[in-house]
């Protein structure tokens, strides 16, 4: 199930979008990307991303005239913008069936064929997808998502049969679970937000940039964000380097070697051999005094 998570290069250059923290999104963004409504769920207090979001895209094309509908039942309306004819506000949760507080979108859907997705739901985009068929979900050019635990892994495989996940940030406001995969154990946030690219005739190669990147920023302020690595994210390889040898050196020691560790790389070389010296300065000190002392 962890293949589901595999992320994949972006065929646009990526930008963020949206609040400095939570509430912003790294999506895919270039002129090409054309879309005919901007559709948002979720927007509490927060109506940073839809605002950046439509001034950005004027920018690209001035001759557009996309519009905004942003849903939530748990507020009685939205915060000031720059785009208050262009932002429909819509009091109704969003979920699988239409009645006085939930709306399932369709109405929407049905009438536009290029439509970018910002969905924070708080779990109600599970059932929402799943009452989507393949063919209402094609009409999202792009996705920009949370996904919240307990984690439904059909929803998510049901969205890889159209689309390519570009982008991946772990939620740090909060902790991780533990999955084993092939006899491995890799570390999932219990949220995290996810950017989805529509298939089209786009070619993608698996993605094994850091997480996060230098566009992502914590969730939440003074807190250290997530670091994921390996499958699915990106190779177990593919770590902090300075981390990667300061493991060599660690376990050089338990095994009390005076060589370092062969490593494939001179680089890899370059870089153990100053932290091995300077490591043995204080341990050559220690000896002294304790020589002295007797």
């Amino acid at each position: 199930m962890l293949n589901h998570l595999e992320v994949f290069t972006s065929p646009y250059p990526k930008i963020r979008i949206g609040s400095h923290g939570d509430g912003g999104y790294v999506i895919a963004w270039d002129k090409d990307l054309k879309y005919d409504l901007l559709l948002s769920g979720g927007v509490a207090q927060n109506i940073d991303f839809e605002d950046h979001f439509l001034n950005s895209y004027r920018q690209l094309n001035p001759d557009s005239d996309i519009h905004c509908f942003a849903f939530d039942g748990s507020v009685n309306n939205i915060p000031d913008n720059s785009n208050k004819d262009k932002i429909h506000f819509v009091k109704k949760m969003i979920g699988p069936k239409n009645n006085h507080r939930f709306s399932n979108l369709k109405y929407l859907i049905n009438n536009h064929q290029n439509i970018f997705l910002k969905m924070d739901i708080e779990r109600g985009e599970y059932p929402w997808f799943k009452s989507l068929s393949h063919n209402d979900i094609k009409h999202f050019k792009q996705i920009a998502i949370e996904f919240h635990h307990p984690l439904n892994w059909d929803v998510i495989k049901k969205i890889n049969k159209t689309h390519k996940l570009i982008h991946f940030h772990g939620n740090n406001c909060n902790n991780c679970i533990t999955i084993k995969h092939n006899g491995k154990l890799q570390k999932i946030p219990k949220a995290f937000e996810c950017t989805f690219i529509r298939k089209d005739n786009h070619s993608f190669t698996r993605s094994f940039d850091p997480i996060p990147g230098p566009l992502d920023n914590p969730n939440k302020k003074n807190t250290p964000d997530i670091t994921l690595c390996g499958y699915p994210f990106n190779n177990e390889s593919y770590q902090n380097p300075l981390q990667k040898f300061k493991k060599n050196i660690i376990f050089r020691k338990r095994i009390n070697l005076k060589k370092p560790i062969n490593t494939n790389t001179k680089n890899d070389e370059n870089i153990i051999k100053p932290l091995i010296n300077v490591s043995k300065k204080p341990l050559k000190r220690r000896i002294i005094r304790k020589r002295r002392l007797i």
